[in-house]
């Protein structure tokens, strides 16, 4: 879609120059192997909003909107951030229809209303699922509104991102002020401090130029999609490269863009080629070492078999494997700073709503002994804890008070038996 566009934009060397730009950005190349969505929902809202920009050059092909409207009902089916994506897109068209005075407001609203629909046909379904098991259409969304449901077990202190990054990593106003720019600077891979992914500066360093000669209002729209999405999903999450990459799209279009209005001015084209060169760099280094921390080949190849790779690739394989090989198939496992990885296991389980384990600290705050935390596991058919155990040792150590601390280490000397540990993980029995 990247090569289509800039390539009838521009010309098919430029729209080469996207698809190269984007598919070698470190957060897409890794994501391309990993068992994530986002890349789903990234393709799903650039087609509706490159659709949307085809049917505002040309209203009369009815087509365009209705692959508009049904990919932004994709994009929202796809993840639940999706919906912000979604909401993004309506407001783009709402734009680029207010300013054509000519139409009247019954003909804005109709095609509004047909985008809406067009985006509700693949989204229904899981919204019907969610009503269904949580009483909430919108789930895990507006549970103050539609009720928090019997899905979602969230809790916690409602901290900002602001003080979320000021008391876990320390930052300072200004380095908070400059997260905008860091991501683009210092992200890297499985450091939630550095925003757990990387991408390139090469995104927005050509910005400046980016907007110069035509398509401005084209070039404005794609800037304000990029723009509004980061800024929501900044202070909606935490922020994770992965839950902001519908932006890159958009960006490395401008980027194209700055690439070739630098071109047409600049005296010497060497130093442009100069500069591009570096900065890809930085992708071309990045995928030699990402490809040779994968090592795919040996699995490919068939030397090394599927359980060997993942159990290389996953510190948590081990763990699940352990569970899908020696637990009852009654079991219900509590998943504790497991980071909600499931994919692997074959036996019943639970997590909380958010990332931090509020359930368990629940039960061991409101518990008057460690036979009362124990009575709450069993309330909820638990049988097994599945831990991280550093993270959940550093969590108890700022949640807890030493009473609390108590009654839970109580808890775990009579009702919690070691079954496996390696790696950091540990997959207790609950029992007695």
């Amino acid at each position: 879609m990247l090569y289509a566009y800039l390539a009838y934009r521009l010309s098919p060397i430029y729209g080469l120059i996207g698809f190269l730009l984007f598919v070698s950005t470190p957060a897409i190349a890794r994501l391309s192997n990993w068992a994530y969505v986002d890349l789903g929902l990234v393709f799903y809202s650039t087609a509706s909003l490159l659709c949307l920009w085809r049917w505002t050059e040309d209203k009369n092909l009815h087509a365009w909107l209705l692959l508009a409207g049904l990919s932004a009902g994709f994009a929202a089916a796809t993840k639940p951030n999706g919906l912000l994506a979604l909401l993004l897109l309506f407001f783009v068209l709402a734009w680029n229809l207010g300013r054509e005075s000519k139409n009247a407001i019954r003909v804005r609203v109709y095609h509004l209303t047909l985008f809406l629909l067009l985006a509700f046909i693949p989204l229904s379904p899981w919204l019907l699922r969610n009503f269904v098991w949580t009483g909430n259409p919108l789930f895990p969304f507006f549970p103050s509104f539609f009720g928090s449901g019997s899905g979602g077990d969230g809790g916690g202190t409602a901290l900002g991102i602001f003080a979320r990054r000021h008391l876990l990593y320390g930052e300072s106003g200004w380095e908070i002020a400059a997260l905008p720019l860091r991501i683009f600077f210092s992200g890297q891979d499985d450091s939630p401090e550095y925003f757990d992914g990387v991408l390139n500066p090469i995104l927005i360093l050509f910005l400046p130029w980016a907007f110069r000669g035509k398509w401005v209002k084209e070039k404005n729209i794609f800037f304000a999609f990029a723009l509004l999405y980061f800024l929501f999903a900044f202070f909606l999450a935490d922020l994770r490269i992965r839950y902001i990459l519908p932006i890159v799209p958009p960006l490395v279009i401008l980027l194209v863009y700055g690439i070739h209005n630098v071109y047409l001015r600049i005296v010497r084209p060497s130093l442009l080629f100069a500069a591009l060169i570096l900065l890809a760099t930085l992708n071309v280094v990045y995928l030699w070492n990402h490809f040779h921390k994968v090592a795919p080949l040996g699995y490919l190849s068939g030397e090394e078999s599927r359980d060997a790779y993942l159990a290389r690739m996953l510190p948590e394989y081990p763990a699940l494997r352990f569970v899908n090989h020696e637990l009852p198939a009654d079991a219900r496992i509590y998943f504790i700073f497991m980071g909600r990885r499931v994919y692997y296991c074959e036996r019943a389980y639970f997590y909380d709503g958010s990332d931090n384990p509020w359930v368990l600290l629940r039960m061991i705050q409101n518990a008057q002994s460690g036979d009362h935390i124990k009575a709450r596991f069993v309330e909820r058919g638990l049988t097994h804890l599945l831990v991280r155990e550093e993270l959940l040792s550093r969590f108890f150590g700022d949640n807890l008070t030493p009473l609390q601390r108590r009654v839970w280490d109580f808890f775990a000397t009579q009702h919690l038996r070691v079954l496996y540990r390696d790696r950091g993980y540990s997959l207790y029995q609950i029992y007695g």
